[in-house]
């Protein structure tokens, strides 16, 4: 049995990868401690089993005050990082790898890259990153990526040993329960025969959510919910398109859901809507854990056309060639108009790759 430090910036809340990867490690009998800097509370969050130590960190302003709080962040960190002694600490993203710069001996690091830093939009945003993570990344005891693309990019570009290169797919927990009734039991509302298409998670322009809200021009006797935050000056700009389109009627907004009912929301859910604007390496070899939650689901799912997604062979997954509202009707009438869809065939179940933690952490 190892001890293994887990290190966060953001909210554990709304993170189901990193509270999977806890579990299987806590299933493998390690000693797990998660530390992360955000929360809704003053107390730090609950895991069963788990020791949890919130370290407040501060977020925005000028570039100074910015590094400035990440380096007294990681001040904090080591120190704590120095008392509890872990065999392994578990760098989730590089905002938490940059602390292996500050090495402890002894502690074996492993960077967990959710996110790819190259091909962003800002290119010296970009040169800086990948040159940290190219630095530091030779020295990581591991690397976990989401996606087979993404895992071939890192590998070639740092040229890394691909032994120390691990798959780890965003696949959702195995779903122990049937079909629920989420939008009646959480809303209070009532299909009375219309089709209910959702969207859940991050909003904004990537997400392609205008595109989405004027497809729903086009299609007939069917709903929209629009489940997650937004900026306000982008949630009003969707707002006046709602209204100038008269889609009151259809479109449901309605705030983020816990991370323990994002499985409820695709099991009630007829048509999932989950489609990436292509213009970052992220959403291009996209690994959105959406895609698996609809899916396992056996719920229906439309995405758009990128090498990612022609990678999955799933009779429920449906892609658009272009990205616009009549594309998006087109689909979604289609599935309305099949007696017989099919129930889901491949099963995305992150238990079946637990074992993975289990060949890196021994």
């Amino acid at each position: 049995m190892s001890k293994i430090a887990v290190l966060l910036i953001g909210d554990i809340a709304h993170d189901g990868r990193v509270k999977k990867e806890i579990n299987s490690l806590k299933s493998l009998g390690h000693d797990v401690v998660l530390i992360y800097s955000k929360s809704n509370q003053n107390v730090p969050e609950n895991i069963s089993g788990v020791q949890t130590i919130l370290v407040k960190k501060k977020y925005g302003g000028n570039v100074l005050n910015i590094v400035l709080r990440n380096l007294f962040f990681y001040w904090k960190v080591r120190r704590i990082l120095k008392k509890l002694k872990p065999d392994y600490l578990h760098c989730n993203d590089l905002n938490t790898f940059v602390i292996s710069f500050f090495r402890l001996k002894g502690v074996k690091y492993v960077y967990d890259a959710h996110e790819m830093n190259m091909g962003i939009p800002d290119l010296f945003k970009e040169y800086v990153l990948t040159k940290i993570e190219g630095m530091l990344i030779k020295n990581a005891y591991a690397i976990i990526v989401p996606q087979i693309d993404r895992l071939n990019l890192i590998r070639m570009k740092y040229r890394l040993n691909p032994e120390k290169l691990f798959l780890l797919e965003n696949f959702p927990s195995r779903i122990m329960t049937s079909k629920t009734d989420f939008f009646v039991s959480e809303y209070n509302f009532r299909a009375n025969g219309r089709t209910i298409l959702s969207y859940s998670g991050v909003i904004d322009d990537d997400r392609c959510i205008k595109e989405l809200i004027l497809a729903m021009k086009y299609v007939n006797n069917a709903v929209l919910f629009i489940i997650g935050n937004a900026e306000q000056c982008y949630k009003e700009s969707l707002d006046k398109i709602v209204e100038q389109e008269n889609l009151k009627d259809c479109i449901f907004w309605k705030p983020l859901a816990k991370q323990e009912k994002v499985l409820s929301i695709a099991q009630s859910t007829d048509i999932g809507l989950c489609i990436y604007r292509p213009n970052t390496i992220n959403t291009y070899f996209s690994a959105s854990n959406k895609i698996y939650e609809y899916l396992s689901s056996g719920t229906s799912i439309i995405s758009n056309m990128t090498p990612s997604m022609l990678r999955l062979r799933d009779p429920n997954l449906f892609l658009i060639n272009e990205i616009t509202p009549q594309a998006i009707a087109q689909v979604i009438t289609e599935i309305q108009h099949q007696v017989n869809r099919s129930e889901k065939t491949v099963e995305y179940v992150w238990e079946n790759q637990e074992h993975i933690l289990g060949v890196i952490y021994k």
